[in-house]
């Protein structure tokens, strides 16, 4: 089984356990046959709870990457610390409407189902929740130090409420039928914050 068949299996997973979740996903279905045997499957997958996490990690991963890309874009065009949080909204929202149509997310799904999956796995998408958090939090907290936000806000609130903001948006946008949604929350959020910060 090559590093490409793998990388089919968790892109896959990652559209499917969304749609339909992860205790609809068959180990025939995601060995797609004609390209990976049942047994080459389990060579690189011990269980569905196995492949829960390899799925989550890359999930996570790729997107911590791109959102640091984005941050550094940011440090980039502005060294005003309130600027750069707002070049990073605008950049998400662009992002997230480049995208195209986008299921769902599948940290969101995988805490929805977590009586599927044993402790690692839970404790992995736990800590993909957290990094989200983090990486927002650290951005508001700059921000905030620069010129503290107006009328007094929890940035916590702040941080939790962007992945709100996104997940609730992409369910909208799967009931409507319609993919621009979550960039359009993104946009009134980026609003919403540079009123706070008077930007």
């Amino acid at each position: 089984m090559s590093a490409t068949a793998r990388d089919l299996i968790l892109d896959r997973v990652q559209e499917d356990a969304v749609l339909r979740g992860f205790g609809a996903l068959s180990v025939d279905e995601l060995a797609d046959p004609g390209k990976v045997s049942r047994s080459g499957f389990f060579y690189h997958f011990h269980d569905k709870s196995d492949l829960a996490r390899a799925a989550l990690v890359r999930f996570v991963q790729a997107g911590h990457e791109g959102f640091m890309a984005l941050v550094a874009r940011a440090e980039d065009l502005s060294d005003d610390p309130v600027e750069r949080l707002m070049i990073v909204l605008q950049l998400v929202s662009k992002r997230l409407e480049d995208a195209g149509p986008k299921p769902g997310c599948l940290v969101a799904a995988a805490c929805y189902q977590d009586r599927l999956f044993d402790a690692a796995v839970r404790e992995e998408n736990r800590k993909a929740m957290l990094l989200r958090r983090h990486r927002v939090l650290d951005l508001l907290i700059t921000a905030a130090r620069a010129q503290p936000p107006s009328p007094d806000t929890d940035l916590d609130d702040l941080a939790d409420m962007l992945t709100a903001v996104i997940d609730g948006a992409l369910v909208i946008g799967r009931i409507r039928q319609e993919h621009g949604t979550a960039a359009r929350q993104v946009r009134l959020y980026r609003t919403f914050i540079s009123i706070l910060f008077r930007e």
